[in-house]
């Protein structure tokens, strides 16, 4: 199965994941498929060695700044060296602290699918269900 595919074709995938996305709060699903909404929790900042965790720092050109996603809370670390001109990034962003229950693993799912076709479905699913409520009560009020 080839991997960063934009939409899951396989379709045991994607009823497994359609399965695992059913149980997630609003919150995470939103977060999946619109992306994560970002506020500065630590501008610029020489990491100290508790933020480190798993990995080594450099000599003391690392630094890093922090974001936190206001909807599920997951942390995100960019990180940077310094150069004669400033900085640059130093390599992707780094994810820590997801909520539980946000990672859907242990799913046989392989590494680097991307599964937001799934993701937009089970909120495309969602949204309806919430209009075919309203509108249920909104016939009930008037039949009542």
């Amino acid at each position: 199965m080839p991997t960063n595919l934009r939409y899951v074709n396989d379709a045991a995938i994607r009823k497994t994941l359609a399965n695992a996305l059913e149980t997630l709060p609003d919150e995470y699903l939103i977060c999946r498929g619109q992306r994560h909404r970002f506020n500065l929790e630590e501008d610029f900042h020489v990491p100290t060695s508790a933020t480190l965790v798993g990995r080594q720092a450099k000599a003391a050109g690392d630094i890093e700044r922090h974001f936190r996603c206001e909807r599920c809370e997951v942390l995100r670390i960019e990180r940077y060296e310094r150069t004669r001109d400033g900085i640059v990034p130093a390599g992707g962003a780094l994810y820590r602290e997801y909520p539980d229950g946000y990672v859907l693993s242990g799913l046989g799912i392989p590494r680097g699918v991307k599964p937001s076709g799934v993701v937009q479905s089970e909120e495309f699913r969602r949204s309806m269900s919430k209009v075919a409520k309203a509108a249920r009560k909104q016939s009930r009020s008037r039949a009542s």
